[in-house]
């Protein structure tokens, strides 16, 4: 697997996944759940793009 070799190099690495793995705790990160669902969360700039009333 190349994620946990990257992270070994100091690299932020995010692991999007319905369950923990052999290599989460390698990861900076780890998004459990849909990748569906926690893509868009990770990659918001937190601010909404919708008017509020």
């Amino acid at each position: 697997m190349f994620a946990p070799q990257v992270a070994k190099r100091g690299v932020p690495v995010a692991e999007f996944n319905i369950e923990e793995t052999p290599a989460t705790s390698s990861f900076g990160f780890m998004f459990k759940g849909p990748a569906g669902e926690n893509l868009p969360i990770a990659l918001a700039d937190g601010h909404s793009q919708q008017a509020t009333v």
